[in-house]
Formats: C-alpha cells, structure tokens, sequence
C-alpha cells in the first residue's frame, strides 16, 4: 500500500466513525512534499521523518499548539530555512529562537532550557 492510500484509509476511518473535527490525520515521509510546493521547500520539513508514519491528533490540541499570532514565527522560520541552504539544523535553531517557543519555556518551567543560539 502506497502512503497515499493509507493516508486516505486513515481520514475514511475518521469519517465512517463520526470522529471528524474531533480527530485529524498527519502523515509524515522522509520525501514529503505539500501539494503545490517545490521539493525543497522549506514548509515540507514540518511533515518529514525518518520513516513513513501516521499521527492521529485531537482538533483542539492542534488549536491549543499552535495560536494565529504564531504565524510570523513560523514564516520567520521558513524563511531563515530557506535562507541558510534548507539544513534541517536551522529549522531547530529558528524554533528554539523563536518568541512563541522562549515565552512556552518560562510558561513551564520544568521543561528543559534552552541556550540562545549563536
């Protein structure tokens, strides 16, 4: 079975069981490319790993992850990817850099501190 296919059995699932808007299937591939977008566009890391995978995530954690004024963080992100050669490295960097990332960090403290990066 093709990854496609199994993304699409996957969301048919959470249809035919009435979990849509409750639950969302994201898939992740060491190749993975949005529709529309270069191969090496720097959004497709956000849905790359090591092996083909599935996650099933609840709708209201995904809201609670990710608030609209994160927006120019992210594109920020992208763009320092984009910038600096579409190394997997400056993605990491661009997110513990990033303000939405340092404010959750003093928000919980028991999380792990992060140095600036330099």
């Amino acid at each position: 079975m093709i990854e496609g296919d199994l993304v699409s059995l996957a969301e048919a699932l959470i249809e035919k069981e009435n979990y849509e808007g409750i639950y969302q299937v994201a898939s992740f591939h060491p190749k993975y490319c949005f529709k529309d977008s270069e191969e090496n566009d720097a959004a497709n890391y956000t849905n790359r790993s090591v092996y083909p995978m599935l996650h099933i995530l609840r709708e209201t954690s995904m809201e609670k992850a990710l608030e609209y004024y994160d927006e120019p963080a992210v594109a920020a992100i992208i763009r320092r990817v984009e910038d600096n050669g579409y190394h997997f490295s400056e993605a990491i960097i661009g997110i513990v850099d990033s303000v939405p990332f340092q404010q959750r960090q003093r928000e919980h403290p028991t999380l792990p501190q992060s140095e600036p990066a330099r």
